[in-house]
């Protein structure tokens, strides 16, 4: 069963490296796919806060100050769920930004939707 398991997995590897144009962008899922991810909301719902996640993390690692790209109204909080909602909005009311990555498309729709006030 072992043999099995490593013959699959070294197939799909090499298939997947082959279907790959060479000269495609690392982008795993774009908006087209989130968009249909929105069809389960708590399928879309992981994909936004793995995206806020991943964004947090990389400044934690990089040892940078967070640049905070979206804000909460005063005094309330802005739920991964409501972030889900906004950004599942967003890609559907947007059809013209479905080429682009998902990731880059939910942190636009929460900068739109939650636009940080200019620092004084």
């Amino acid at each position: 069963m072992t043999k099995v398991m490593i013959v699959t997995v070294a197939f799909l590897t090499v298939a997947t490296a082959a279907a790959a144009p060479a000269h495609a962008e690392l982008v795993f899922t774009n908006g087209r796919d989130f968009r249909e991810m929105c069809a389960n909301h708590s399928l879309a719902l992981m994909y936004v806060t793995g995206v806020a996640d991943g964004w947090a993390g990389r400044a934690a690692t990089e040892g940078i100050a967070p640049v905070q790209t979206f804000c909460a109204p005063p005094h309330t909080t802005v739920t991964m769920g409501q972030a889900t909602e906004v950004a599942c909005k967003y890609a559907a009311d947007h059809p013209e930004f479905l080429h682009y990555p998902a990731a880059a498309m939910v942190m636009v729709a929460l900068q739109k939707a939650f636009p940080c006030s200019p620092q004084k």
